[in-house]
């Protein structure tokens, strides 16, 4: 086994917090991550490796070397071993997209309040109160849209925008009950990957001011 390889040390890189955690991302059972804690890799498929390998973000052939693992012997039929190990890779893949959409999902659901509310305050430092105090922090919040942008997250509109009123993106503030009326935006709404996480707040134009 390769001096160095900490399996803990390991899942801080990957920032996994806990050893349940560990299990959950790579799909092995708490009896087999406990077998692993005391040394006993002998018992782990080829495909668990890969998913641990993935998950601890090293490369399968690191992993193997790691833990003195052997990969299956060459079986006559090489393509067929190579398309399923392919197979298996693309499974895997598809599995960690899916999961790193999940976890984007679940912070941006945390980020509700902020991706709401925020919008007003920059609303009103640029329209009513440029001098106001919170301007010198918009810099620093820079980064957080940034974020957001590279996970695929897009507003819904601007506050003020009026535009005719849409009720797949729209959420009207009170009963709209005619639909073919302008609304105006009260706080955008936002869409991650094309999908939508929730509608932006309007009101009747001709509601505004009652």
């Amino acid at each position: 086994m390769i001096s160095g390889f900490n399996l803990s040390e390991q899942m801080k890189t990957a920032q996994i917090p806990s050893f349940r955690e560990l299990a959950h991302r790579s799909g092995l059972s708490q009896y087999q991550i406990n077998k692993i804690r005391r040394g006993e890799w002998d018992s782990l498929s080829l495909a668990g490796a890969l998913r641990l390998a993935q998950v601890l973000q090293v490369s399968l052939d690191d992993l193997l070397a790691w833990t003195e693992l052997k990969p299956p012997e060459p079986q006559a039929d090489r393509s067929t071993e190579s398309l399923d190990y392919q197979h298996l890779q693309n499974q895997l893949d598809h599995q960690a997209e899916i999961l790193t959409t999940q976890i984007q999902r679940d912070a941006l659901h945390q980020l509700e309040s902020w991706l709401r509310n925020w919008p007003k305050v920059v609303h009103a430092i640029h329209n009513d109160k440029p001098d106001l105090l919170a301007a010198k922090i918009l810099p620093l919040l820079r980064p957080l849209e940034i974020l957001l942008q590279t996970w695929g997250v897009e507003p819904i509109g601007k506050i003020g925008d009026r535009l005719p009123y849409s009720p797949q993106e729209h959420q009207p503030l009170s009963p709209i009950e005619n639909s073919n009326v302008l609304v105006e935006i009260q706080r955008p709404g936002y869409r991650h990957q094309g999908n939508l996480l929730f509608r932006a707040e309007v009101k009747a134009i001709d509601s505004l001011n009652t």
